[in-house]
């Protein structure tokens, strides 16, 4: 969910970015559009039954897009940090998580004032304080998507704090050496985690806290690992196997794909695994196109502008579909409130971007200039 490190700009407007943003931006509308899909209502009811098979299946497996978003925060989130020491032979944790403090925080706290102003006296005050304070994960929320915002929000204290000890005490142009093993090893913890939690409680799905679910993130940063200080053998390698990189991804992703989430033991350990797997796949290859110049950019942009708002559309498209359920049907029907709701998602996403998000991130760029230029 997160937008590029440099200064905002719209996606293709200048030939020098618009390759590495539509890259990224693509991936992120896929993954937004996926969220988007699992919060539909009543993709049965009076909707063209051919319709409604697409809309059941996107609804079904849209809470994938989560799994994308991760391994592209991982991935995009430590390669700054790694340009960072590039550049600069050292990490500032203290000004990095300020500046991921101006992208998440404003358009955040805004979505969460405008909840309480709507639903402040139906909500227990609680489940407030634990929005406010990112452990909504961990105890009752307001609403059924944030939860991934606590995810992330630990991962980036951590990821900030493990990379600065990392290059504080390490030694040598590559003081990183040892991140692949630390990230095999939180990948392996965290997939004994779910074992251990799908075993205790078999009927369980959607499992929210940062233990079971950081490993995607973990498995973005390996991926910048490699790209930042071992890119072109990484290239060379995807060059030589780009035809069964894309099946082995495309395999891995399948069962997430066709099997249901709630109640399957195995989509809920080894399912989360594979499809951080299939993802950083994509991701890689994604990267590889935009290096060869394989990329069809200008046919891309479109999408790829979804996803450049796609952090704001992510932050409103629940209450958009909570309106649109309880308004529209009785008038347009719910083939009419599907559209509306997918279009009104979309819509507010880029107002409350361009309001909020954008201008103050632009307002970071002042105050705290990037460290990492040269970002992922």
């Amino acid at each position: 969910m997160e937008a590029s490190e440099q200064a905002p700009q719209a996606p293709g407007s200048s030939p020098a970015s618009a390759d590495r943003l539509v890259a990224l931006d693509v991936l992120r509308a896929v993954a937004v559009l996926m969220v988007i899909g699992r919060h539909l209502h009543n993709v049965d009811v009076g909707i063209p039954p051919v319709l409604a098979v697409v809309l059941r299946r996107w609804h079904a497996c849209g809470w994938m897009g989560v799994d994308l978003f991760f391994v592209l925060s991982g991935f995009l989130v430590s390669g700054l940090l790694f340009s960072e020491y590039r550049r600069t032979g050292g990490l500032r944790p203290g000004r990095f998580l300020a500046r991921r403090g101006f992208k998440i925080y404003p358009g955040y706290y805004v979505f969460l004032l405008v909840t309480w102003l709507w639903v402040g006296g139906r909500i227990p005050r609680d489940a407030f304080l634990h929005e406010l304070f990112f452990i909504q994960n961990y105890s009752s929320r307001i609403w059924n998507h944030t939860w991934s915002l606590a995810v992330e929000e630990h991962f980036y204290l951590g990821l900030a704090l493990l990379l600065w000890a990392f290059a504080r005490f390490g030694r040598g142009p590559d003081p990183f050496r040892a991140w692949p093993r630390v990230c095999l090893g939180v990948m392996g913890l965290v997939f004994a985690l779910r074992l251990r939690q799908q075993s205790l409680h078999p009927q369980g799905d959607l499992l929210l806290p940062t233990h079971a679910r950081i490993d995607g993130l973990f498995f973005g940063t390996l991926l910048a690992y490699r790209w930042a200080f071992h890119r072109e053998a990484l290239l060379a390698w995807i060059r030589r196997f780009r035809a069964p990189l894309l099946a082995g991804s495309l395999a891995c992703l399948l069962p997430g794909l066709l099997l249901p989430l709630e109640g399957s033991f195995f989509m809920n350990t080894a399912g989360f695994s594979l499809n951080y797997l299939g993802f950083g796949g994509l991701v890689m290859l994604a990267v590889a196109a935009t290096a060869d110049g394989r990329l069809p950019t200008p046919l891309l942009v479109p999408l790829a502008r979804v996803g450049f708002y796609s952090y704001s559309i992510y932050l409103w498209h629940s209450m958009a579909s909570g309106l649109c359920a309880h308004y529209l049907p009785p008038r347009i029907g719910w083939t009419g409130t599907t559209i509306v709701y997918v279009a009104a998602s979309i819509v507010a996403g880029i107002i409350a971007a361009k309001l909020i998000e954008i201008p103050f991130l632009r307002l970071r760029d002042r105050l705290l200039p990037s460290a990492a230029r040269a970002a992922v």
